[in-house]
């Protein structure tokens, strides 16, 4: 398995340790999410698709790692996954995670 580091986005400072699994581990993911895959094979995610969502949270969340990440703003950090399923202030870069593991690391750090 391919271990990569994610930089946090604008709005956060820190990063995050993603084990990225193979493709088609990646690809039964995105079957249990109930996701469509772009041309380039790549999930894509619409915001009305709660329970794909929170398929996609728990289908990848064993393979997000060594958390260490500030929402500047607030000051809230995050040193866990599970910290940052508590904290609001994650809740998008939360998703922005997960889809980093299913598209091999390049949402959030092209």
């Amino acid at each position: 398995m391919r271990s990569i580091e994610y930089k946090a986005p604008e709005g956060f400072e820190g990063s995050a340790q993603l084990q990225v699994p193979k493709y088609t581990e990646r690809l039964k993911i995105i079957k249990n999410c109930n996701f469509s895959l772009g041309t380039e094979g790549e999930a894509q995610v619409t915001t009305d698709q709660l329970d794909s969502v929170i398929a996609l949270i728990e289908g990848t969340k064993g393979y997000i790692k060594d958390v260490k990440i500030k929402h500047v703003e607030s000051g809230a950090m995050a040193e866990s996954f599970e910290d940052l399923e508590y904290s609001p202030e994650f809740d998008g870069l939360l998703v922005e995670l997960c889809s980093s593991v299913l598209n091999a690391g390049q949402v959030g750090n092209s």
